[in-house]
């Protein structure tokens, strides 16, 4: 019986030995993967942090090159500097890539955050986004093609699709000034290339608005583009199976005013600055042909 006992007291033990072995051996899986799951957070932790410095000193020296490719077209507008595919320039990296720069017109829609706006810009503002509601019968995806989020209040007439500019029109005039405003809008862009200055003032007499109306449409409308959609998008010199071109996107504020050069005569200047900045996966002008630009090293 002694034996007996102690045979089952010895498996017994086996068994709680075992027991204790699947035990151990589980709580050292997991500690091996919370530490991996730990290294992992950590490696991501470290990318995201590397390419916060990347983005950050990528963003500035794009503000840098930028600044400096305008200054040097400043006598021009800034649509007549760049190739017909929207390319501004490109740089010949010594890391073997080329970065091409591109800019598109990004002012033609709405701005649908009105925050920080008082009065009478506010209250224009408002009326043209209700208007455009209107037309888009509240569709979201048309009304999110139809307004931003950034940059000035004015909508470039140059490159507004209709629909922006009758909601502005009919937030200030009445139906008989608004369509007739918006026909000659048309009429005007029409003509010309489309980066050109529309000038508003004739168009404004022709249509025989109020002075009052006229400050209201000058808040809300610009004969040209002020704001730019910048496209980095860096690929190798030579083409690479699998590589993909690694793009940076943003949008620019460029205004343009007078000034004196160091020989005291009259000369434009351009301040830019970037309201946003970020890598963009995917880019509809990508595919573009390349080389026909301006390089610099």
């Amino acid at each position: 019986m002694m034996r007996r006992a102690r045979g089952r007291g010895g498996a017994q033990r086996r068994g709680y030995a075992l027991a204790l072995v699947v035990a151990l051996s589980a709580v050292f899986v997991i500690m091996v993967a919370l530490m991996l799951d730990r290294d992992s957070v950590s490696v991501r932790a470290a990318r995201r942090q590397a390419q916060t410095y990347a983005d950050h000193h990528l963003s500035k020296g794009m503000q840098e090159g930028l600044a400096a490719w305008m200054r040097s077209n400043a006598g021009e507008p800034i649509g007549a500097a760049l190739d017909d595919d929207g390319l501004a320039f490109t740089i010949e990296a010594d890391s073997g890539q080329s970065v091409e720069v591109y800019l598109e017109q990004a002012q033609g829609t709405l701005l649908a955050d009105l925050s920080g706006l008082t009065g009478p810009a506010l209250e224009v503002g408002l009326r043209a986004l209700k208007g455009v509601v209107e037309q888009t019968g509240g569709d979201r995806a048309l009304i999110g093609r139809m307004t931003r989020t950034h940059g000035p209040l004015q909508v470039s007439v140059r490159e507004a699709p209709v629909e922006v500019l009758r909601a502005i029109a009919g937030a200030v005039l009445d139906s008989t000034k608004a369509e007739d405003l918006v026909s000659q809008i048309e009429q005007a862009r029409a003509e010309g290339e489309s980066w050109e200055r529309v000038n508003l003032g004739p168009i404004f007499t022709q249509v025989n608005v109020s002075e009052e109306e006229r400050a209201l449409l000058q808040m809300m409308l610009a004969g040209e583009t002020a704001l730019w959609r910048v496209v980095l998008q860096a690929v190798p010199r030579t083409p690479r199976p699998g590589v993909e071109p690694v793009r940076y996107g943003g949008l620019l504020h460029a205004t343009s005013g007078p000034m004196r050069n160091s020989a005291g005569e009259s000369a434009t200047q351009r301040n830019t600055g970037f309201l946003t900045w970020d890598r963009i996966e995917t880019w509809e002008g990508a595919g573009r042909g390349r080389g026909s630009g301006r390089e610099s090293r």
